[in-house]
């Protein structure tokens, strides 16, 4: 459930040490300054970091790519930055089409800038009150009529989105396109700890239920507990699932 951005330990302490007279991004440094590094659902400084990193992307390569080739590579161009980030006066962060000659610090600022404006249109101008949660939510569509184009239909077999911690290149992967953000596109979406000396010890949890339908509570019921990082026991021993057991299938011919 480590739902950490490896890559935010390799950006940010270059955008802290960031000074500018602007009042509104010298507040979203102080925000970034405070956040602790995780992508929780109810943090401000994940929502802020998270588009902070998609600006950054297309301040720095936007005008060497070209719309296509960005677009096509933009899942991998943050390993990139976090190369060119020890290079303050690398060409990357010039801008081609402006007089002026971008460094590494006005990319970053430039990035900042658009990222607060984009947020604050969002969800207005209190950044305490972003919440990556808002912009991150996972939903689980049904791979036949849940994706039928009828509407009624797939409100019957979809659910979600359900707001989700984590984000790309964290343990708990609930990565997103960055073409396409921030919705969530990847999930882990199975999680198990055995216990090798005792089986019965052990516990699980998948994205969605036990049962395949729509109208049964076991439907949806561990969309939760795999959103907040919770198990149900694994029973092993034929007398504990009986034991366990809620309901009988009989199978006839």
């Amino acid at each position: 459930m480590d739902s950490t951005p490896v890559w935010a330990n390799s950006i940010l302490p270059y955008v802290l040490e960031l000074s500018t007279p602007d009042a509104r991004l010298s507040e979203a440094i102080g925000a970034l300054r405070g956040w602790d590094g995780r992508a929780s659902r109810d943090s401000a400084g994940a929502a802020l970091f998270e588009a902070f990193r998609l600006h950054l992307i297309q301040e720095t390569f936007s005008d060497d790519l070209g719309a296509h080739l960005l677009r096509r590579s933009q899942g991998n161009l943050m390993v990139s930055l976090a190369n060119l980030m020890p290079e303050a006066g690398s060409p990357w962060f010039d801008n081609r089409y402006t007089p002026e000659v971008e460094d590494r610090d006005a990319t970053l600022l430039a990035a900042l800038e658009a990222a607060v404006n984009d947020l604050s249109g969002r969800f207005g101008n209190n950044m305490a009150r972003w919440r990556w949660g808002d912009l991150h939510g996972a939903a689980f569509e049904n791979q036949s009529l849940g994706q039928s184009g009828i509407l009624p239909i797939e409100l019957i077999f979809n659910r979600g989105p359900v707001e989700a911690d984590g984000t790309i290149a964290t343990v708990n992967n609930t990565g997103y396109d960055a073409n396409e953000p921030y919705s969530v596109v990847t999930v882990p979406s199975y999680r198990q700890v055995v216990d090798l000396a005792d089986f019965n010890r052990s516990a699980s949890i998948h994205t969605t239920g036990q049962s395949g339908h729509p109208f049964q509570a076991h439907y949806d019921d561990m969309i939760p507990m795999w959103r907040d990082g919770r198990y149900h026991s694994m029973l092993w021993a034929r007398s504990a699932i009986e034991a366990s057991a809620e309901a009988h299938l009989a199978l006839t011919p």
